[in-house]
Protein backbone atom coordinates (compact mmCIF):
# COMPACT_ATOMS: atom_id res chain seq x y z
CA UNK A 1 0.00 0.00 0.00
CA UNK A 2 3.07 2.47 0.98
CA UNK A 3 4.61 1.71 -2.46
CA UNK A 4 2.66 4.79 -4.63
CA UNK A 5 3.91 6.96 -2.16
CA UNK A 6 7.59 6.01 -2.49
CA UNK A 7 7.77 7.84 -5.64
CA UNK A 8 6.63 10.81 -4.27
CA UNK A 9 8.49 14.06 -3.12
CA UNK A 10 10.16 14.51 0.29
CA UNK A 11 7.39 11.59 1.07
CA UNK A 12 9.18 8.68 -0.79
CA UNK A 13 12.82 9.18 0.93
CA UNK A 14 11.43 9.74 4.32
CA UNK A 15 9.68 6.23 4.18
CA UNK A 16 13.19 4.74 2.56
CA UNK A 17 14.75 6.85 6.07
CA UNK A 18 12.54 5.35 8.39
CA UNK A 19 13.39 1.81 6.89
CA UNK A 20 16.71 2.82 8.05
CA UNK A 21 16.02 3.96 11.22
CA UNK A 22 13.42 0.29 11.68
CA UNK A 23 16.93 -1.67 11.05
CA UNK A 24 18.76 -0.01 13.73
CA UNK A 25 16.18 -0.55 16.06
CA UNK A 26 16.96 -4.05 14.99
CA UNK A 27 20.49 -3.52 15.08
CA UNK A 28 20.36 -2.00 18.59
CA UNK A 29 18.33 -5.07 19.69
CA UNK A 30 20.91 -7.85 18.66
CA UNK A 31 23.91 -6.10 20.23
CA UNK A 32 25.46 -6.75 23.67
CA UNK A 33 26.38 -3.41 24.49
CA UNK A 34 26.31 0.34 23.37
CA UNK A 35 30.42 -0.23 22.19
CA UNK A 36 29.23 -2.99 19.87
CA UNK A 37 26.15 -0.36 18.73
CA UNK A 38 28.83 2.43 18.26
CA UNK A 39 31.17 -0.11 16.33
CA UNK A 40 29.01 -1.32 14.13
CA UNK A 41 27.95 2.14 12.72
CA UNK A 42 31.48 3.48 12.83
CA UNK A 43 32.68 0.58 10.28
CA UNK A 44 29.53 1.41 8.13
CA UNK A 45 30.71 5.36 8.26
CA UNK A 46 34.34 4.55 8.17
CA UNK A 47 34.99 1.19 6.28
CA UNK A 48 35.99 -2.19 7.88
CA UNK A 49 39.71 -0.68 8.69
CA UNK A 50 39.54 2.75 10.18
CA UNK A 51 36.48 2.49 12.11
CA UNK A 52 38.46 1.23 15.21
CA UNK A 53 40.20 5.06 15.24
CA UNK A 54 36.98 7.20 14.73
CA UNK A 55 36.44 9.51 17.63
CA UNK A 56 32.51 8.41 18.24
CA UNK A 57 31.65 11.59 20.63
CA UNK A 58 32.66 14.11 17.69
CA UNK A 59 31.32 11.87 15.52
CA UNK A 60 27.65 11.88 17.15
CA UNK A 61 28.39 15.52 17.47
CA UNK A 62 28.10 16.64 14.11
CA UNK A 63 24.62 15.93 14.24
CA UNK A 64 24.46 19.78 15.25
CA UNK A 65 25.35 21.12 12.34
CA UNK A 66 23.00 18.63 9.64
CA UNK A 67 20.11 21.62 9.47
CA UNK A 68 22.24 24.10 7.32
CA UNK A 69 20.52 24.25 3.64
CA UNK A 70 22.58 21.84 1.81
CA UNK A 71 22.57 19.12 4.48
CA UNK A 72 18.84 19.43 4.96
CA UNK A 73 18.04 19.47 0.86
CA UNK A 74 20.63 16.28 0.80
CA UNK A 75 18.96 14.07 3.37
CA UNK A 76 15.19 15.21 2.84
CA UNK A 77 15.87 14.42 -0.55
CA UNK A 78 18.01 10.82 -0.19
CA UNK A 79 16.94 7.40 1.17
CA UNK A 80 19.71 7.31 4.07
CA UNK A 81 19.86 9.78 6.85
CA UNK A 82 23.39 11.31 7.80
CA UNK A 83 25.07 8.40 9.90
CA UNK A 84 25.50 11.15 12.72
CA UNK A 85 22.04 10.46 13.22
CA UNK A 86 21.88 7.07 13.30
CA UNK A 87 24.20 6.45 15.64
CA UNK A 88 22.42 9.33 18.31
CA UNK A 89 19.47 7.90 17.42
CA UNK A 90 20.92 4.25 18.62
CA UNK A 91 23.11 4.85 21.22
CA UNK A 92 20.08 7.20 22.75
CA UNK A 93 17.91 3.73 22.34
CA UNK A 94 20.02 1.52 23.56
CA UNK A 95 20.07 3.88 26.41
CA UNK A 96 16.39 4.46 27.07
CA UNK A 97 16.23 8.13 26.17
CA UNK A 98 14.92 10.10 23.27
CA UNK A 99 16.77 11.50 20.56
CA UNK A 100 16.49 14.77 19.77
CA UNK A 101 17.74 16.22 16.32
CA UNK A 102 18.13 20.01 15.43
CA UNK A 103 14.96 20.68 12.66
CA UNK A 104 16.10 21.01 9.06
CA UNK A 105 16.67 23.99 6.96
CA UNK A 106 12.45 25.53 5.74
CA UNK A 107 14.03 26.44 2.31
CA UNK A 108 15.50 22.72 2.37
CA UNK A 109 11.57 21.76 2.94
CA UNK A 110 10.56 24.25 0.21
CA UNK A 111 13.04 22.98 -2.77
CA UNK A 112 12.83 19.42 -1.79
CA UNK A 113 8.95 19.53 -2.69
CA UNK A 114 9.74 19.49 -5.92
CA UNK A 115 12.45 16.88 -6.18
CA UNK A 116 11.04 13.83 -7.63
CA UNK A 117 12.04 10.33 -6.30
CA UNK A 118 13.75 7.59 -8.14
CA UNK A 119 13.65 4.05 -6.62
CA UNK A 120 17.27 3.56 -8.38
CA UNK A 121 19.92 6.03 -7.32
CA UNK A 122 17.75 7.70 -4.43
CA UNK A 123 18.52 11.18 -3.78
CA UNK A 124 21.27 11.36 -6.27
CA UNK A 125 19.37 10.55 -8.98
CA UNK A 126 15.94 12.39 -8.21
CA UNK A 127 18.64 15.24 -8.50
CA UNK A 128 19.56 15.03 -11.88
CA UNK A 129 15.66 14.38 -12.99
CA UNK A 130 15.14 17.52 -11.45
CA UNK A 131 17.83 19.06 -13.33
CA UNK A 132 16.77 17.58 -17.01
CA UNK A 133 13.12 18.91 -15.98
CA UNK A 134 14.11 22.20 -14.83
CA UNK A 135 16.00 22.01 -17.94
CA UNK A 136 13.51 21.11 -20.10
CA UNK A 137 11.21 24.05 -18.64
CA UNK A 138 13.82 26.48 -19.03
CA UNK A 139 13.97 25.26 -23.05
CA UNK A 140 10.39 26.09 -23.44
CA UNK A 141 9.17 28.72 -21.09
CA UNK A 142 12.44 30.91 -21.92
CA UNK A 143 12.02 31.38 -25.93
CA UNK A 144 8.49 31.60 -24.83
CA UNK A 145 9.30 35.31 -22.10
CA UNK A 146 11.09 35.93 -24.79
CA UNK A 147 8.89 36.47 -27.67
CA UNK A 148 6.30 37.55 -24.37
CA UNK A 149 8.58 40.50 -24.14
CA UNK A 150 9.42 41.26 -28.13
CA UNK A 151 5.44 41.54 -27.91
CA UNK A 152 4.85 43.70 -25.40
CA UNK A 153 7.71 45.82 -26.98
CA UNK A 154 5.87 46.16 -30.25
CA UNK A 155 2.58 46.63 -28.27
CA UNK A 156 3.91 49.52 -26.71
CA UNK A 157 5.42 50.97 -29.65
CA UNK A 158 2.01 50.81 -31.66
CA UNK A 159 0.04 52.63 -28.95
CA UNK A 160 3.22 55.46 -29.32
CA UNK A 161 2.63 55.72 -33.01
CA UNK A 162 -1.46 55.51 -32.76
CA UNK A 163 -0.29 58.85 -30.62
CA UNK A 164 1.61 60.06 -33.48
CA UNK A 165 -1.28 59.66 -36.07
CA UNK A 166 -3.17 62.06 -33.48
CA UNK A 167 -0.91 64.64 -34.09
CA UNK A 168 -0.43 63.75 -38.30
CA UNK A 169 -4.10 64.16 -38.07
CA UNK A 170 -4.40 67.81 -36.11
CA UNK A 171 -1.83 69.00 -38.60
CA UNK A 172 -3.12 68.16 -41.72
CA UNK A 173 -6.23 69.70 -40.18
CA UNK A 174 -4.54 72.71 -39.60
CA UNK A 175 -2.02 73.71 -42.91
CA UNK A 176 -4.05 70.76 -45.83
CA UNK A 177 -0.47 69.13 -45.99
CA UNK A 178 1.39 66.25 -44.47
CA UNK A 179 4.32 66.95 -42.28
CA UNK A 180 7.57 66.69 -43.28
CA UNK A 181 9.20 65.69 -40.21
CA UNK A 182 9.13 64.14 -36.74
CA UNK A 183 9.33 68.51 -35.59
CA UNK A 184 7.12 69.66 -36.79
CA UNK A 185 4.63 67.87 -35.21
CA UNK A 186 6.24 69.20 -32.09
CA UNK A 187 8.98 65.74 -31.57
CA UNK A 188 12.69 66.55 -31.45
CA UNK A 189 13.25 64.94 -34.49
CA UNK A 190 12.88 61.05 -34.66
CA UNK A 191 10.57 59.78 -31.52
CA UNK A 192 12.77 57.30 -29.53
CA UNK A 193 10.54 54.88 -27.10
CA UNK A 194 11.30 54.26 -23.21
CA UNK A 195 14.64 52.86 -23.13
CA UNK A 196 15.43 54.00 -26.96
CA UNK A 197 14.03 50.41 -27.60
CA UNK A 198 12.38 51.69 -31.08
CA UNK A 199 12.51 54.77 -33.40
CA UNK A 200 9.27 56.78 -34.96
CA UNK A 201 9.60 58.78 -37.62
CA UNK A 202 6.94 60.68 -40.22
CA UNK A 203 7.49 60.00 -44.22
CA UNK A 204 6.27 61.13 -47.55
CA UNK A 205 2.64 61.05 -47.72
CA UNK A 206 1.86 61.35 -43.85
CA UNK A 207 3.11 58.05 -43.65
CA UNK A 208 4.32 56.95 -39.82
CA UNK A 209 6.82 54.52 -39.54
CA UNK A 210 8.32 52.76 -36.60
CA UNK A 211 11.27 50.85 -36.45
CA UNK A 212 11.69 48.06 -34.03
CA UNK A 213 14.94 46.87 -34.79
CA UNK A 214 17.45 45.00 -37.54
CA UNK A 215 16.60 41.19 -38.51
CA UNK A 216 19.35 38.74 -39.49
CA UNK A 217 20.37 40.52 -42.48
CA UNK A 218 20.38 43.59 -41.15
CA UNK A 219 17.36 44.93 -42.40
CA UNK A 220 15.01 47.10 -40.56
CA UNK A 221 11.74 45.79 -38.92
CA UNK A 222 9.25 48.36 -38.96
CA UNK A 223 5.17 48.49 -37.99
CA UNK A 224 3.95 51.28 -40.24
CA UNK A 225 1.10 53.41 -40.02
CA UNK A 226 -0.62 54.77 -43.34
CA UNK A 227 -3.13 57.34 -43.62
CA UNK A 228 -5.87 57.32 -46.07
CA UNK A 229 -7.60 60.84 -47.39
CA UNK A 230 -11.92 60.08 -46.84
CA UNK A 231 -14.89 62.06 -46.60
CA UNK A 232 -14.74 61.95 -43.21
CA UNK A 233 -11.05 62.93 -42.55
CA UNK A 234 -7.70 60.24 -42.30
CA UNK A 235 -8.48 57.00 -41.98
CA UNK A 236 -5.17 54.77 -40.90
CA UNK A 237 -4.16 51.42 -41.50
CA UNK A 238 -1.51 49.24 -39.73
CA UNK A 239 0.83 46.26 -40.82
CA UNK A 240 4.41 45.11 -40.62
CA UNK A 241 7.34 45.68 -42.74
CA UNK A 242 9.91 43.26 -42.78
CA UNK A 243 8.41 42.07 -39.70
CA UNK A 244 7.63 38.94 -37.81
CA UNK A 245 4.13 39.19 -37.73
CA UNK A 246 3.70 36.80 -34.35
CA UNK A 247 4.65 40.33 -32.45
CA UNK A 248 2.88 42.80 -34.54
CA UNK A 249 -0.24 44.09 -32.74
CA UNK A 250 -3.52 42.40 -33.72
CA UNK A 251 -4.48 45.53 -35.72
CA UNK A 252 -1.65 45.30 -37.84
CA UNK A 253 -1.86 41.65 -39.05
Amino acid sequence: MLAPAAWLPVIGPALRRAEEYTCDRYGVACCQSPEDIKAALAAIAAGDTRWQTINVDAFVGQVAVTNGFWMSFNEITGDYPWLTKRMAAAIALSEGREVSHPGRSKLAWFFALFVPRLGVGGGAASLLVMVAIVGILAAVAIPQYQEYVERSRYQDAYLEGLGVTDSVDAYVSEHQAWPGSMAELGYGGTFGGSGEDYTIDVYDGGVIGIEMGVDETGESEYIVLEPEVTDNGLFWSCYGQNAVEKLLPADCR
